[in-house]
C-alpha cells in the first residue's frame, strides 16, 4: 500500500536533510578548513546519511516492512511478516519521521565535539525506543474488522 497523500510532507524532509548537509559542511569547513569538508570522511558520512533518510523516506510511504526486516535479521526463517495488524498510516508516518530525524543527526558527526557525541546517542536512543512504541502501542494497531 502505498500513501500518496505525502508527497509533499516527504519533499520537505528531504529539504531539511539538504538544509542539514550544508549547515554541516559550513561548520566543517569553518571549524576544520576547507580540506576537512571535502575530504573523503565526510561524505561517507553523508552517503550514510542519505542511505538512512531513504530507507525512512521508504517507510514514510507505507513500507513498513522495512523495518521488520531490519530489526528481525533471522527473517529468513520466517514464512510471512504479517502487517494487517498494523494502521500503515499512522506507523509509516511515525516510522518516516523517526529515521529522517536520526538521518539529519548523522549529518553533524563530522562536527565532532562532546555535544555532536550526546545528540547522536540520544537521538539513537529515542528512534529504537520510538520504533519499540510504534509495534507495541495500541494506537498503531488497526481496529479489528468486526464479524458479520
Amino acid at each position: 500500500m502505498l500513501i500518496k497523500g505525502r508527497w509533499r510532507a516527504a519533499l520537505i524532509l528531504c529539504l531539511l536533510w539538504a538544509i542539514a548537509l550544508a549547515t554541516s559542511f559550513y561548520l566543517v569547513s569553518e571549524a576544520y578548513g576547507r580540506e576537512a569538508s571535502s575530504g573523503q570522511d565526510f561524505w561517507i558520512i553523508a552517503l550514510f546519511s542519505l542511505f538512512i533518510l531513504l530507507i525512512g523516506m521508504v517507510a514514510f510511504f507505507g513500507r513498513i516492512r522495512v523495518f521488520f526486516f531490519l530489526s528481525y535479521p533471522l527473517i529468513l526463517v520466517a514464512s510471512e511478516i504479517d502487517t494487517s495488524k498494523y494502521d500503515i498510516e499512522k506507523a509509516s508516518f511515525a516510522l518516516g519521521i523517526l529515521t529522517a530525524t536520526l538521518s539529519y543527526v548523522f549529518l553533524f558527526i563530522p562536527i565532532g565535539g562532546l555535544i555532536v557525541v550526546v545528540a547522536l546517542c540520544v537521538t539513537a536512543i529515542a528512534f529504537v525506543i520510538g520504533i519499540i512504541y510504534v509495534f507495541a502501542a495500541k494506537r498503531f494497531r488497526a481496529d479489528p474488522q468486526p464479524k458479520h
